[in-house]
């Protein structure tokens, strides 16, 4: 869940990343593109894609994360001081 005006600063995994967002809107940076974020989107991240969302609706954003692991996927964020 993101609260408005949230984000999730740019990173990457060593393994891929499926992100379904069920409600709320924002922008999604993959690699060197931007994405909008709407209700019911979706993104498939490969292993090692930097990547990062925001919420920059009104609402709350509500997603699902997948890795393909038992586990929340370690988390290399591209600057250390935003994490």
């Amino acid at each position: 869940v993101l609260e408005p005006g949230q984000e999730v600063y740019r990173h990457h995994h060593d393994v891929e990343e499926s992100l379904i967002f069920l409600s709320g809107t924002g922008i999604a940076s993959i690699a060197n593109n931007t994405y909008l974020i709407s209700e019911n989107s979706s993104a498939f991240i490969p292993p090692g894609i930097v990547h990062g969302f925001q919420n920059t609706g009104a609402e709350r954003m509500r997603l699902l994360v997948v890795f393909p692991v038992p586990y929340f996927a370690a988390t290399r964020f591209e600057d250390p001081e935003r994490q």
